[in-house]
């Protein structure tokens, strides 16, 4: 019943959060969210947890590249409360960017590396109301030379990820799925193929629906 998607303008100097609302007779007009109205912060990359009880999204000073943090919400009766930044166990002074969480907890996010244009996928699970230190996931996740904006599932079965620089892509960016087992081990990362990848194109920013009905893709 809601959509909540980033806006971006000026190649990311400006950048906010957007939301629709699903009404009686239809989704009614986007509008900037209550959060996300500060003029000298850039805001990006919502990501609601499943049971939809949080919010997480990325935010930074505009004209700062190189250190994105990772903010969270809590859903109130009245709507969202006050954002709160995630710890330094999770937010580092490199960039970490596009949360994705499980139905317990568990956090996926992108960090930047000392290699310029490299980014990784790390994970850090929940134990109470703390975060454990996020581990880099291993190569067949961390793959091609460079991967970020991974897509976790509900239940962690499998992430979808925008991948660079595989043999087997399309060309660009290419979206991949990684499946994980009952062992926490990762398959091989097989690529979507050209219903959803183009040779050109930069595949960016996936999103499956909660029922596991829809896709969603840039």
């Amino acid at each position: 019943s809601e959509f909540y998607t980033s806006v971006n303008m000026r190649n990311f100097d400006l950048s906010t959060i957007v939301m629709v609302k699903k009404t009686a007779t239809g989704w009614d007009a986007p509008r900037v969210a209550e959060f996300a109205t500060e003029g000298n912060l850039r805001y990006l990359e919502p990501a609601i947890s499943p049971d939809g009880s949080r919010m997480f999204f990325v935010t930074a000073p505009r004209g700062v590249d190189d250190n994105m943090d990772i903010w969270v919400m809590d859903r109130l009766a009245g709507g969202w409360g006050a954002p709160v930044r995630l710890p330094d166990v999770i937010n580092t002074p490199v960039s970490e960017t596009f949360p994705s969480v499980t139905s317990d907890g568990t956090l996926y996010f992108s960090r930047m590396s000392d290699e310029p244009g490299v980014e990784h996928i790390y994970r850090s699970r929940l134990v109470g109301d703390r975060y454990n230190t996020p581990e880099r996931l291993p190569e067949n996740v961390n793959c091609g030379k460079t991967r970020f904006n991974a897509f976790v599932a509900p239940d962690e079965s499998y992430l979808i990820l925008p991948v660079h620089g595989r043999e087997d892509s399309l060309g660009s960016v290419d979206y991949y799925i990684v499946y994980r087992n009952a062992l926490d081990e990762w398959s091989q990362p097989v690529n979507l193929a050209d219903r959803i990848n183009t040779p050109g194109s930069q595949e960016y920013s996936p999103f499956v629906s909660r029922d596991g009905k829809y896709f969603f893709f840039t």
